[in-house]
């Protein structure tokens, strides 16, 4: 069963698609950053943090207390994880991996069967002379 409509579609560059695009992301960006601070800028942060600063969550631990301490614990982990960060990619790029650019030999072939020359005129077809073939064509 058919329609008899005919469907088309041009991947021509077009300037006027840009615009919507960057006026579309514009406008969900200020709705999705409005909603939210409209509502949250209602609160008093000062009244809200004093009052709930008295609250009792055990004997002798109040909210602040919490905040604080929490906040300080998550500072500590994000420095320690950056510490540790820093340490191994320092030490990826100072570790010697064994391979010198002297010994690579860069062959470009042409054609299907890469691997297939590779292996009969470099390798010798199954000698094990510590040659090895890779090619990045399948």
């Amino acid at each position: 069963m058919s329609i008899g409509r005919s469907f088309s579609l041009s991947l021509d560059e077009n300037y006027s698609l840009y615009l919507y695009f960057l006026a579309f992301s514009i406008g969900v960006g200020a709705l999705a950053g409005l909603l939210p601070a409209g509502y949250l800028s209602a609160f008093k942060p000062i009244k809200v943090l004093k009052d709930s600063g008295a609250q009792k969550i055990y004997s002798r631990l109040t909210f602040r207390k919490v905040l604080v301490v929490t906040q300080f614990s998550l500072s500590m982990l994000f420095i320690i994880v950056v510490l540790v960060i820093d340490h191994q990619v320092k030490y990826l790029v100072t570790k010697d991996l064994g391979i010198h650019d002297s010994d690579i030999l860069n062959v470009r072939l042409q054609g299907s069967c890469v691997r297939e020359v590779c292996e009969r005129d470099v390798c010798g077809a199954g000698s094990d002379t510590g040659w090895r073939c890779f090619s990045s064509i399948r």
